[in-house]
């Protein structure tokens, strides 16, 4: 999602074309609404305006630009591990047969460690969380591939126990 900032005074076309008629005016363009902006009427403090930007783009974004916790996430999933006693074979499976059923992109990441875990003992959990957050928090890492491992890490911290 792209946020702009219009001085309507600089740029009258824009200002008229969207109705812009007192300011600060908040128009959003989500996906579904291209060329027809959705106006914004709530409260002007950071934490309200990141969260109806969450709810329109779909996102999980907290204020300082990083992913929330929730980011990544799949209920549906985080049942069956909750649900289970034991991280073995059976386990895989029934975190490979839910995740089937599932369109999210992130279901892979959980039969992947999942699996790992089991081939590798829960203190691969710890270990790969450790190495995860290692890279979120390193400079030399870009925005797309933070955001990778950042996801990785809330799923991952799921199947803590």
């Amino acid at each position: 999602m792209v946020i702009a900032n219009v001085d309507a005074t600089e740029s009258p076309d824009l200002g008229t074309r969207y109705g812009v008629t007192g300011y600060p005016t908040l128009k959003c363009f989500p996906p579904e609404a291209v060329t027809e902006p959705v106006s914004y009427e709530g409260a002007r403090e950071l934490p309200e305006l990141v969260s109806y930007m969450n709810e329109i783009a779909g996102t999980y974004r907290l204020a300082d630009g990083s992913l929330a916790l929730n980011a990544g996430v799949v209920e549906a999933l985080n049942e069956v591990i909750t649900e289970s006693d034991t991280y073995d074979e059976a386990f895989v499976t029934r975190m490979t047969e839910a995740a089937a059923e599932l369109p999210q992109s992130t279901v892979k990441y959980y039969v992947s460690f999942a699996r790992k875990i089991v081939d590798k003992g829960p203190e691969y959990i710890e270990k790969e969380m450790t190495r995860l957050q290692g890279f979120v928090k390193s400079d030399s890492v870009t925005g797309d591939k933070k955001k990778n491992f950042s996801i990785r890490y809330n799923i991952l911290r799921v199947f803590m126990k």
